[in-house]
Parts: C-alpha cells; sequence; structure tokens
C-alpha cells in the first residue's frame, strides 16, 4: 500500500485499488496472509525464509518486515512450520 493505492500482487497479475488496509486486515489475516510491515501483507504459503528483518519470498523478491511487527512475523512463521510438520506426519502415518 502507498497512501490509500493498494497493489496486490498475484502469480501472473496485479491489482491496484483504493482503499484502506486495515479495512481488509482481518480478511487476509484468516486467510493465510500476516502483515510484516504497515505497507505489506504475505501469503506466508509464498515465504521461503526470514533472515535479519526481510522475508525472502518463493518468486526471489524481498519484503521488509519492520521492528513492530518482526515478532509476531516469527511466530506465525514457527506456527506455520509446525501445522506443515504435524500435516506431513499424519500423511505418513496414513500410508503406512
Amino acid at each position: 500500500a502507498d497512501l490509500k493505492r493498494i497493489v496486490v500482487h498475484l502469480k501472473d497479475k496485479k491489482y491496484t485499488f483504493i482503499g484502506k488496509m486495515k479495512n481488509y486486515a482481518k480478511k487476509w489475516e484468516d486467510n493465510g496472509f500476516i502483515c510484516c510491515h504497515r505497507s505489506y501483507f504475505v501469503n506466508i504459503e509464498y515465504v521461503e525464509h526470514l533472515e535479519k528483518s526481510d522475508l525472502y519470498l518463493t518468486n526471489g523478491k524481498w519484503v521488509p518486515v519492520s521492528q513492530s511487527h518482526l515478532n509476531a512475523v516469527k511466530a506465525y512463521i514457527l506456527e506455520a512450520d509446525c501445522r506443515e510438520a504435524i500435516k506431513g506426519l499424519k500423511e505418513k502415518r496414513n500410508v503406512e
């Protein structure tokens, strides 16, 4: 977001519209996005790793993480990793 202009980047498209991030925050957070900066929400599925105060994405780009959001981002990534590990264990048990 830049002022009131919101830009949503998808894999192959980009949408721009006028609005306030805070009006969309709850919906985005409920759908796997995390606020890492007052101007950025990121889909956790496309986060490769966190390095210092930057999120590196699977498309090779990086997004800054502000100091005020850093602890929440770390916790969210850890929680997502744990959910993925548990899912993998459950799938492995069903196969065996």
